[in-house]
């Protein structure tokens, strides 16, 4: 009667061995434990450690599996993270160099007004400059009074000058009529003192050289002024 109840459970095990999923095969580890409960078999207990081996191989391959899965969850993770980041990354660089663009923009747009504003500044001055100088009419005007002045100045020194001459001139000749009186009064008095040794013929002679001399105011005496002609003087 064991006998039989234990080939029972055996053929119950291999029943569930042969639908071979893993639950199957933990009913036929149980099934065949009990079949060898009752009555120890060699082939049940071959089975039996078949089947354990199959579901341990399972086992081993399911937690390899899953563990492959975790690694693989974990490396799309880090896939997924390290493409975000590099999604970020470029977004950031992207960013930056707009912003660089930006103010490289706005500089070379400052630099250009600082040049349009010096570029105003430079005509400005130019205009005032233009503005300020006198015009060719106004430079001519200008030179020909400043020639005009040079030109009264320069006669206004000539007739000085001549004024000068003059003024030495009469003050030459005033000396030379003083010293001719003074020559004249010596001759005078030398032959007042001589009269009385100096004959009649002898003073004649010596006035007669006086006369002559251009030098004595005797001479100027003698020598007739010119008379000026009267242009209104009628004939009759």
């Amino acid at each position: 009667n064991a006998i039989k109840r234990a080939q029972k459970f055996a053929n119950e095990g291999n029943a569930y061995a042969r639908m071979g999923s893993d639950e199957d095969l933990k009913k036929a580890i149980k099934a065949y434990e009990e079949s060898l409960k009752l009555h120890p078999d060699a082939d049940v207990k071959e089975n039996l450690e078949a089947v354990k081996k199959e579901l341990q191989k399972r086992k081993k391959k399911k937690e390899q599996q899953q563990k492959q899965k975790q690694q693989n969850q974990q490396q799309n993770k880090n896939n997924q993270d390290k493409s975000q980041q590099n999604k970020q990354d470029k977004n950031s660089k992207d960013q930056n160099n707009k912003s660089n663009q930006k103010e490289q923009k706005n500089k070379e747009q400052q630099s250009k007004q600082s040049q349009q504003k010096d570029a105003n500044s430079k005509e400005s001055e130019k205009e005032q400059m233009k503005s300020k100088k006198p015009s060719k009419e106004q430079q001519q005007k200008q030179e020909q009074k400043e020639q005009s002045s040079q030109e009264k100045n320069k006669d206004k020194a000539k007739k000085d000058a001549k004024k000068e001459q003059l003024k030495e001139l009469s003050n030459g000749s005033e000396k030379s009529q003083k010293k001719d009186k003074k020559s004249t009064a010596s001759a005078m008095q030398h032959k007042a003192e001589k009269q009385k040794l100096m004959s009649d013929a002898e003073e004649k002679k010596w006035l007669k050289s006086l006369s002559e001399d251009q030098n004595t105011f005797l001479y100027m005496l003698n020598t007739p002024k010119p008379q000026k002609e009267n242009e209104n003087e009628k004939p009759w």
